[in-house]
């Protein structure tokens, strides 16, 4: 039974109160809005320093726990909502035949070009109905085919042979083939993505066969590789020079959607791609979900105002929110105000929420361990939980979350940075830090509670920080740049198992080196033994865990219970194993009949 969090400490109620005014005077636009938000926290770093120091250094929550209904994780199968179909009118929702949902989408992706680092979390919300690669992972972490039909391995664990299905192409009807694929991957690489730096070679062998050459055996490396290289068709992308996935007519790929509209910064459209390669059925049968057809046509409004999503639902603007706070979602549960015609389901999202220590040679944390301890054990995370997310949050006892594979059960009863603000203020005395630490983090109404709690603990134990907030797109860059922050809160979504993430964000193999720049030789010994497959195991796998807990490097933070509102036309909620919604998977009531 999952146990929610109440109550919340005077530093975190001030915090909170001023990201609030924060927000409002943003919003204004005007230069002097601007200075009058920055004032706004800086008086609340102040005012929690004070507010610790007339209470005592510790500023701990007085928290409670409270039952409340079952909270889902996501499946292959989806989450039922138990509506009627029979006694649903869908007429709002169907018209001469072909339907159509509104759902919220929190940020604008930016650029849905493969290679490119656009807006992470607008693309997890977004482009999974519209593009494809070799392989993907199902909700279990398990690997399907995509446009790729099969795969052999040699016996020396590197070079594989990759079979195609003969018959792709995108929605305008361009043939994808494997001088396609070596194309995309070669393109990736060269411009640094994501995992890239785990293969030397990729060669087609004839029209449906390529031959992709890994450089290192560590467990999860091939699935990795063979799902985040998203395919497309190099004649399409060349007629498109720098436009390619920049508007709806530039960004046409494989997948059971075409994009027919975006708006940028307001709606995105999706319809059903008639001219799909594959059959649904198959594919459904070979186990790729995201295959799904179940609607006509979907809206994605890009809504990052927690009141307006609620607006959005009660006068139909929006059919389905995956992501609200409980406070927002109470209202369309049984017995609420705005309950009638909606069902609301909890769920725990994959995605973590994380802290990263900027370990780089410049920042004043890459020789200071007081300072890195001094960081970690302010944090009360309870009552970071229950001030930013009205209590529904399981707390981190790793890098990671509990829901996935290779997570050690003996982890839940350590003291992970436990929280202890008097022992945090001597570290940050004998620290001898005097600076003002830069929190970096995406614009997102969530990040910006989090960095303005994370401002108040700072301040209470004597250290003084400002907040550096970005869109999606200019944080994605900025987090791999050591000179843009000190603290840089983010997320990581969970596929595969735990140290699989732990090689994408540290593993100085990647394109992109270790996120946050870490130089400690033993750090990575100890990364690599618990990822190569040849000694791969849950010691190897536990001394890791302890050394970067023990070295205060990063940390994990929390995973949010989200309540996922949808109209009731919908009967099954399907989450993609991103942590994010995944609607066009979704079952609604015109799926029923």
């Amino acid at each position: 039974m999952f146990r929610r969090i109440n109550g919340f400490s005077k530093v975190t109620a001030i915090a909170l109160a001023a990201a609030l005014s924060v927000s409002l005077l943003a919003g204004c636009g005007s230069s002097s809005s601007s200075t009058a938000a920055s004032a706004a926290a800086s008086t609340a770093a102040s005012t929690a320093a004070s507010t610790a120091a007339s209470t005592g250094t510790s500023t701990a929550a007085s928290t409670s726990t409270e039952s409340v209904a079952t909270v889902y994780t996501s499946g292959v199968n989806g989450i039922p909502t138990n509506v009627d179909a029979s006694k649903v009118d869908d007429s709002a929702n169907v018209v001469d035949g072909k339907s159509t949902i509104n759902v919220s989408c929190d940020m604008d992706p930016g650029t849905y070009d493969p290679a490119l680092f656009g807006s992470v979390l607008g693309l997890e919300e977004t482009g999974y109905c519209l593009r494809e690669g070799l392989f993907e992972r199902n909700a279990k972490g398990e690997l399907v085919p995509e446009i790729a039909k099969s795969y052999s391995v040699d016996s020396d664990n590197l070079t594989y042979h990759i079979e195609l299905y003969p018959n792709v192409h995108d929605s305008a009807g361009n043939a994808i083939t494997a001088s396609d694929v070596v194309f995309c991957y070669n393109r990736a690489k060269e411009k640094g993505f994501n995992s890239t730096g785990y293969y030397d070679s990729i060669t087609a062998d004839d029209d449906t066969h390529v031959t992709l050459k890994l450089n290192n055996t560590s467990d999860g490396i091939f699935p990795q590789v063979a799902q985040v290289i998203l395919i497309y068709s190099q004649k399409f992308f060349e007629s498109c020079g720098d436009s390619f996935g920049t508007t709806a007519a530039t960004s046409v790929f494989t997948g059971p959607y075409k994009m027919t509209e975006w708006v940028s910064g307001t709606s995105i459209t999706f319809e059903k791609n008639e001219n799909y390669w594959q059959d649904i059925d198959t594919a459904i049968a070979n186990g790729d979900v995201y295959a799904q057809q179940n609607v006509d046509k979907i809206t994605f409004h890009i809504v990052g105002e927690s009141t307006q999503l609620s607006i959005g639902l009660q006068t139909g603007t929006l059919d389905i929110v995956g992501n609200m706070s409980y406070n927002d979602a109470k209202q369309f549960m049984a017995g609420g105000e705005s309950a009638d015609g909606f069902t609301v389901t909890p769920w725990e999202d994959s995605l973590s929420q994380v802290l990263y220590l900027n370990m780089d040679k410049s920042s004043p944390f890459y020789d200071n361990e007081n300072l890195r301890k001094a960081v970690m054990n302010c944090i009360d995370i309870d009552d970071m939980i229950a001030g930013c997310l009205d209590g529904y949050g399981v707390a981190c006892k790793t890098f990671g979350n509990s829901t996935i594979p290779d997570y050690q059960t003996k982890w839940d009863s350590e003291d992970y940075y436990k929280y202890d603000a008097d022992a945090a203020a001597k570290y940050a005395s004998d620290s001898g830090y005097t600076g003002t630490l830069r929190i970096m983090c995406n614009n997102s109404s969530l990040h910006e509670n989090m960095a303005q709690v994370l401002q108040g603990y700072l301040a209470a134990v004597g250290i003084n920080s400002e907040i550096l907030d970005y869109d999606g797109s200019l944080f994605q860059t900025y987090k791999y740049d050591p000179t843009q922050y000190d603290i840089c809160l983010d997320q990581c979504a969970w596929s595969g198992d735990t140290v699989t993430k732990w090689r994408d964000q540290f593993d100085d193999a990647n394109a992109q080196g270790c996120q946050n720049s870490i130089t400690d030789e033993k750090f990575f010994d100890l990364l690599h033994a618990a990822m190569d497959v040849t000694t791969y195991s849950p010691d190897t796998v536990d001394a890791f865990h302890q050394y970067l807990r023990d070295q205060c490097y990063a940390r994990g933070l929390f995973n949010a219970v989200n309540f996922c509102v949808t109209k009731n036309v919908v009967t099954n909620v399907l989450m993609h194993r991103s942590g994010n919604l995944f609607p066009t998977g979704c079952k609604f009531v015109w799926n029923e009949t």
